[in-house]
């Protein structure tokens, strides 16, 4: 479904692949694609670090949303704890500064 959405958005509507292989594990696709076995779409954060050494090329510059998200999930008796903010601050900066790289708006 993700290659259908990302065409479309693409302006791709007719497809119909000769031949494919559906993955769902993001670290078994990346490493499928950097093995030569084809292309691949990749969450950014995932594959940031390869696109930085070059184990993995973008060809398109194209970059869109999908329905997902990342969550920090902590128990109420946690919220109070020494470093629990500074956790959850770092964590955003990560994620912010991840955008600003991918040229993620």
């Amino acid at each position: 479904m993700r290659w259908k959405r990302w065409l479309e958005q693409e302006g791709v509507l007719e497809t119909t692949p000769k031949s494919s292989t559906t993955l769902d594990d993001c670290t078994l696709i990346m490493r499928e694609a950097i093995n030569g076995a084809g292309i691949a779409l990749a969450d950014t954060m995932m594959a940031q670090d390869f696109l930085q050494q070059g184990k993995l090329v973008a060809p398109f510059r194209a970059r869109h949303t999908y329905p997902a998200g990342i969550y920090l999930h902590q128990r109420r008796s946690i919220g109070n704890k020494p470093g629990t903010g500074l956790f959850q601050d770092w964590l955003l900066a990560e994620v912010a500064d991840h955008k600003q790289l991918m040229a993620i708006a």
